[in-house]
């Protein structure tokens, strides 16, 4: 479903790992302390290896005190300036003066030809993809994304015919392995 024949994502073709905390602050605006704090909270559950995967209780023992409100959990403590962004970006410049060019592009570069993230574009990928929800599976059954919109948002359809095709897939959706 996610890989190719050849074990090669099928969507993504150029992914570029970037840490978790460099993540939450360059793409999130977290602060560099609440990023590093909530990766540190964050990593070991979503280890790889099941063997070395916190368990729930480990992280009730380990970060009881990630629970309790800090002062910086609220805005604006918990976000950077853009006075902070710049200071940051300056920083990384100095320290790494004759650092070579790699040819990847950073993480705040854009992906796509036209030189901009396109969100919309990729979740329209995904979209087009995923074999219960794509555009024609769903008029195949006679129905449309609206439909399943308007039904998950009121709980209902002024179609009865369309309802139950609508419940159908959603019910499709729950049992398909994620």
């Amino acid at each position: 479903m996610y890989f190719d024949s050849h074990g090669r994502l099928r969507n993504i073709h150029d992914l570029r790992y970037k840490p978790l905390k460099t993540v939450l602050h360059r793409r999130h605006n977290f602060s560099l302390a609440k990023s590093e704090e909530i990766a540190a909270f964050l990593l070991p559950m979503i280890a790889i290896d099941p063997n070395t995967r916190a368990t729930a209780r480990e992280m009730l023992e380990e970060f009881s005190d990630f629970f309790e409100p800090k002062e910086d959990d609220y805005a604006p403590l918990c976000f950077s300036t853009p006075e902070e962004k710049e200071e940051e970006e300056r920083r990384v410049k100095e320290e790494e003066p004759d650092s070579e060019d790699d040819g990847s592009s950073s993480y705040d570069e854009v992906d796509d030809a036209d030189g901009e993230y396109d969100a919309e574009e990729e979740a329209n990928d995904w979209w087009t993809a995923h074999p219960v929800l794509n555009p024609d599976a769903l008029e195949a059954k006679g129905i449309s994304i609206v439909d399943l919109k308007t039904y998950m948002e009121k709980g209902t359809l002024n179609d009865p015919v369309k309802e139950a095709k609508v419940a159908k897939v959603l019910d499709e959706l729950q049992r398909s392995p994620r």
